[in-house]
């Protein structure tokens, strides 16, 4: 059903929207920078080379675009559980990564 007139945020609400957002940035950066530093210490130990340093990029784009894909097939009734796997499967791959190098991560994926 759609709205039939349009919800005003109050000035507080606009205040506490930021907050929220700052704060969910500030938590993604934390685990990024963890997340980051710990594979791309697996990556220069299995022989990476040079591509060590852009390799986590490439593993945290991915959990972003796959985590982003949930909605997406929500609202088109897709069912494509390989997503849901993979997901699965990187966001684990951190986690070990991180657990190998001694450090507890924040989460449990």
């Amino acid at each position: 059903m759609p709205a039939t007139h349009a919800t005003r945020l109050s000035r507080t609400h606009r205040i506490l929207i930021g907050v929220v957002v700052a704060g969910a940035a500030l938590i993604a950066a934390i685990g990024f920078a963890g997340s980051y530093t710990a594979v791309r210490d697996l990556a220069e130990r299995k022989g990476f080379g040079a591509f060590s340093a852009v390799f986590p990029i490439g593993i945290d784009a991915g959990i972003v675009v796959l985590l982003a894909l949930f909605p997406v097939k929500f609202f088109c009734s897709i069912s494509v559980t390989i997503t849901d796997a993979t997901t699965a499967a990187m966001k684990s791959m951190t986690y070990v990564s991180q657990n190998r190098r001694g450090r507890r991560a924040i989460a449990a994926p």
